[in-house]
């Protein structure tokens, strides 16, 4: 590799796991808000959101004046947020809870890993460069938003208390009964085949 690169005290002339290890931490920075990042992370972890790492995500951008200018992103950060919601607390894909609490990037649910995304490059390498980062990040949360009492009233208090039964109905009925009585196969992981069901329900 030629010019050799130093990172820290540690200069690298080869392209090595080591070299791409340390890059990846230093230059993080350059491309996404840290905190947020490993917050995010963190929140996945702590509520085995299990698709929320990959599927259940998107990628946002935004601009920050205050953040140094940079080549590429110029003063725009990557953010990841939360989409479709339905896997957290330990709940799969077919709504029934099959992950434990103590799950982690390593946990299998069957034949696969429960954490959607457990090869993925950023998240391998967040958590073998960034472990300081992700440590902080989970004591910065647990220490306000993310207590267990907090929480507690978020999800019963705010939330499945002011959620009507009839809803909770409808979606099942819309989801599973109606695709499976045109004949539309629902499947144990609560997969439909969304072109069947469009051309189905169209008849």
């Amino acid at each position: 590799m030629s010019p050799a690169v130093t990172y820290g005290s540690t200069t690298y002339s080869y392209d090595t796991v080591e070299y791409r290890q340390a890059k990846f931490r230093a230059e993080l920075g350059n491309y996404f808000d840290i905190n947020y990042l490993c917050s995010y992370y963190m929140i996945t972890d702590c509520l085995a959101a299990a698709d929320q790492r990959v599927k259940n995500m998107m990628w946002a951008f935004w601009y920050d004046p205050n953040v140094e200018k940079h080549e590429i992103m110029g003063h725009m950060r990557c953010f990841p947020i939360f989409y479709d919601n339905d896997t957290v607390l330990g709940l799969d894909n077919t709504g029934k809870i099959a992950i434990n609490w103590d799950a982690d990037e390593n946990t299998k649910n069957g034949d696969s890993y429960a954490f959607a995304g457990h090869d993925s490059t950023i998240w391998v390498n967040l958590r073998n460069t960034c472990s300081d980062y992700l440590e902080s990040a989970y004591n910065r949360l647990r220490n306000n938003n993310m207590t267990n009492q907090v929480m507690l009233k978020w999800y019963n208090n705010n939330q499945s208390d002011k959620y009507s039964e009839r809803i909770y109905n409808k979606d099942s009925i819309w989801k599973y009964i109606v695709p499976t009585n045109i004949g539309v196969p629902v499947l144990e992981n609560g997969a439909v085949s969304t072109t069947k069901y469009s051309v189905l329900a169209q008849m």
